[in-house]
C-alpha cells in the first residue's frame, strides 16, 4: 500500500501535515527524527518522504545522502524555513525531488504529491480513509496543532481551526505578516492573539489606519525597539488601501534593520491586515516585495459556534450584565446565528455597542431589525431562520468534504452511515435537508 514518510523536529508541524495529507486519502507515517526515519527506510516501502531540512544531528542534506544510498530513486520533498543559494545547490546534487519553503502552500502542495503518490481508492475502508479525519474534525475530537489556549479567537468549528493553525506556523516562520480578511474580520484580534504565543512580553500597538504609520509617536517606538536593550515591538497595521511609495519603503527599512535576527527573536514584528476587497494582484505583489508570509482568514457566516463565542467574548466588554435588556426572547437566538454577519466580528461589536447605547427594555427580533436599518444595512426576509442558515451551511460542508477525499457529496454521506446506494430514483445530495434536525429542538 503506498505510503509517505513525512520527518520533522517539530512535532506539530508533522502532525498538521499528516493532518493535511490524510485529509486527501494519503496514508501517512509520521516520525520526528531523521535516524529513525533512516531505520523505518529499511523496513517498508515508501511512495515519498517528506522531510524538515533543518533538524538538530543531521538536517536535511545529510539525511538526503544516506536515502539516496538505499533509494537512489525515492521522491524526497524537503521543506524549509529559508534555504541560502549554497543549500539549494547542495540538496540538487543530492537528488531533491522537490524543494518548498514554510509555510506551504497547501493545494500547491498536496497537488505535486499527487504526481507521485496515488490516494487511497477503497471507499469501504473507512478506518484508513480520510472520512475518519473528516469525522474527527467535525465532531470536535481534532487535536489543534497550535497546542496553545486562546483568549482573542474562537476555534470552536473546523474552519476556524484550520486557518489559525495556517497563522501559526506562518508565525513560527517569520516576523512579517499579511492576514487578508473580509470586512470586519479577525486580523485585529489575531494580532493580540499572537502576542500571547511568544512566551515573553511584547508592546501591541495596532494602527486605526496606514496613515498612522507616519506619526511621530510610532516613528519614535519603532527607533526605540531597534536599540539594543529596548523594548520589542508587535505592530498591526491595517490595510484599506493601496500603499504609498514612500509607506513601502519605511515598511521595507524597519524590514530590513532587522533581517539578520532569527524570526522568535526579531525586535519588531508586523502584520499587515489587508482588506479582502483590495485586489489580488496587488496583494500578490505587496506579499513578494516585503517577503510577507500571507493567511487568508474566512468569514464568520454560517460559523455558528464561533458567531456564539464572539457574542459571549463581546457583550462582557460593551453590554455589561447590569445592562442586560429586562426581556429576552429566545427566537432573537435564531436570528442571530442564521444571520449571515456580513461585517463580521467588528459589526458583532457593533450590535452589542447599539444596545448599550439604547437600552431597550425588551430584547427581540425587532430589536436586531432596528439596529440593522441603523447602520445602514437590509432586514433580512421574514423567513431566513435558523434551520435554512444551517442546511446552507452542511451544504457548503459537504461539498468540502467531498473535494478533500476527491470524491462526491453522496460518497461522503455514504461513509457517514447514510443508505445512499438505495436512494428514491431521481433523488440527489441536493434533496438531502437537515442530517441533525434533533439540534433545533427545545429539549436539546
Amino acid at each position: 500500500m503506498p505510503q509517505i514518510l513525512v520527518i520533522d523536529d517539530e512535532e506539530n508541524y508533522a502532525l498538521m501535515l499528516q493532518n493535511l495529507l490524510e485529509e486527501r486519502g494519503f496514508k501517512t507515517q509520521v516520525t520526528t527524527h531523521p535516524k529513525d526515519a533512516y531505520e523505518l527506510l529499511k523496513k517498508n516501502n515508501y511512495s515519498l518522504i517528506v522531510s524538515d531540512y533543518r533538524m538538530p544531528l543531521m538536517d536535511g542534506a545529510a539525511f538526503l545522502k544516506k536515502v539516496r544510498g538505499l533509494h537512489p530513486r525515492l521522491p524526497v520533498f524537503l521543506v524549509s524555513g529559508v534555504m541560502n543559494t549554497a543549500e539549494l545547490v547542495k540538496v540538487a546534487n543530492l537528488g531533491a525531488t522537490r524543494v518548498y519553503e514554510k509555510p506551504l502552500d497547501a493545494e500547491v502542495f498536496v497537488g505535486q504529491v499527487l504526481q507521485f503518490v496515488e490516494p487511497e481508492a477503497d471507499m469501504g475502508n473507512w478506518d484508513q480513509h480520510p472520512i475518519e479525519s473528516l469525522k474527527k474534525r467535525y465532531s470536535g475530537q481534532h487535536k489543534a496543532a497550535y497546542g496553545n489556549v486562546l483568549s482573542m479567537l474562537s476555534d470552536q468549528t473546523p474552519c476556524a481551526v484550520r486557518w489559525i493553525e495556517q497563522l501559526f506556523y506562518a508565525w513560527q516562520q517569520s516576523p512579517q505578516l499579511l492576514l487578508v480578511e473580509p470586512v470586519g474580520g479577525e486580523g485585529t484580534l489575531a494580532v493580540h492573539e499572537m502576542e500571547r504565543w511568544e512566551g515573553f512580553p511584547r508592546e501591541t500597538i495596532v494602527l486605526d489606519s496606514l496613515d498612522d504609520l507616519s506619526m511621530e509617536r510610532i516613528t519614535t517606538r519603532i527607533q526605540r525597539a531597534l536599540l539594543d536593550d529596548g523594548p520589542p515591538l508587535s505592530l498591526g497595521i491595517p490595510i484599506q488601501r493601496q500603499i504609498e511609495a514612500d509607506e513601502l519603503a519605511m515598511l521595507q527599512q524597519v524590514i530590513d534593520s532587522q533581517s539578520g535576527a532569527e524570526s522568535v527573536s526579531s525586535k519588531i514584528r508586523i502584520t499587515l491586515v489587508a482588506s479582502r476587497n483590495l485586489p489580488s494582484h496587488y496583494l500578490d505583489a505587496v506579499e513578494a516585495h516585503l517577503s510577507l508570509r500571507r493567511v487568508v482568514v474566512p468569514e464568520l457566516s454560517g460559523r455558528f459556534a464561533d458567531i456564539i463565542f464572539y457574542l459571549r467574548m463581546h457583550s462582557e466588554q460593551w453590554l455589561p450584565t447590569r445592562y442586560w435588556p429586562h426581556e429576552y426572547e429566545s427566537s432573537l437566538s435564531s436570528r442571530l446565528l442564521a444571520y449571515s454577519w456580513p461585517g463580521n466580528v467588528e459589526q458583532i461589536s457593533q450590535w452589542l455597542r447599539y444596545l448599550s447605547d439604547v437600552k431597550p427594555a425588551l430584547l427581540d427580533e425587532t430589536a436586531f431589525d432596528a439596529f440593522l436599518e441603523h447602520i445602514g444595512l437590509p432586514v433580512p426576509h421574514a423567513h431566513f431562520n435558523l434551520e435554512h442558515a444551517m442546511v446552507e451551511q452542511q451544504r457548503r460542508l459537504l461539498i468540502d468534504a467531498a473535494d478533500a477525499i476527491h470524491g462526491s457529496v453522496l460518497d461522503v454521506l455514504g461513509g457517514m452511515g447514510f443508505d445512499t446506494e438505495n436512494l428514491p430514483e431521481g433523488v440527489t445530495e441536493d434533496d438531502f435537508e437537515l442530517l441533525f434536525p434533533q439540534v433545533l429542538s427545545s429539549e436539546s
